[in-house]
């Protein structure tokens, strides 16, 4: 939940569904969602390619390894932020067309982060 600011008289209300990023389950949410999006995708290449060969190919150098896993962990960083940016804008679209309850006004501001873990 987010809390918001009427521009107009200052009152505050609680709005939208999407956790503050300090609580930690936003970003927890980002990544699951994220691999959630990559895993079929995966698995549907890995399906897709052929057999492999019968007799194992030399084994790659570690910073082979180390450059994919690099690679991987970057992909899931960039869904997980465009996941974010999409659900966030989406908030927006649905909070700041509704009017504050006080004063009528339609001009909201984000509010500071409260809370997430006493933080």
């Amino acid at each position: 939940m987010t809390y918001y600011r009427c521009g107009a008289c200052g009152e505050e209300v609680v709005r939208g569904w999407l956790p503050p990023f300090r609580t930690l389950y936003y970003p927890i949410l980002m990544a699951a969602l994220a691999v959630g999006v990559l895993y079929p995708i995966a698995w549907w290449v890995r399906q897709s390619l052929p057999p492999p060969p019968a007799e194992p190919p030399p084994p790659a150098p570690w910073w082979v390894e180390a450059l994919m896993l690099g690679g991987v962990l970057l992909v899931i960083l960039v869904v997980a932020t465009l996941i974010g940016f999409g659900l966030s804008w989406a908030e927006d679209r649905i909070v700041r067309p509704k009017s504050c309850p006080k004063c009528g006004a339609r001009r909201w501001s984000r509010v500071p982060i409260r809370g997430g873990f006493g933080l």
